[in-house]
């Protein structure tokens, strides 16, 4: 499907794909450090989309948003079906690394989360040997 129903629409594929090796554990969420700088609403930056990936979607699928909570749990609204995502998120700080668990289907999935100055987020993991990357900008 080539789509962008949601934000976790690319974690369950990531999931699924992992599970052929036995996928990852999820992440130890308690200790989180409060007002972090990854906690927040985030939706996809379509600046850094191509061409080709925002004709492929519905306009609705970029009205979506994840929220990254200082509880270490994350959401992720989808805005084509109007509701949150079923699939269960945390996040925890790990040195200088922030990272982001989703579980969908009963495997798990471990996403590196990037900040920068400018009110950015991206969201990667490797697959395979390639770096799969997607850019969200903060909600004001």
């Amino acid at each position: 499907m080539n789509r962008i129903i949601s934000f976790w629409s690319f974690a369950v594929i990531m999931a699924l794909c992992v599970s052929c090796g036995g996928g990852n554990k999820a992440a130890n969420t308690t200790e989180n450090a409060g007002n972090d700088k990854v906690v927040g609403k985030w939706q996809l930056d379509k600046s850094t989309m191509s061409l080709e990936d925002l004709q492929e979607n519905e306009e609705c699928a970029f009205d979506g948003w994840m929220e990254i909570k200082e509880d270490g749990t994350a959401i992720d609204f989808d805005a084509c079906k109007n509701q949150n995502s079923e699939h269960q998120a945390t996040w925890k700080k790990e040195g200088d690394q922030y990272l982001l668990t989703v579980t969908a289907g009963g495997e798990s999935i471990v996403f590196i989360l990037e900040t920068s100055a400018d009110d950015k987020l991206v969201m990667s993991l490797e697959l395979f040997g390639e770096k799969i990357s997607q850019a969200f900008v903060r909600m004001r």
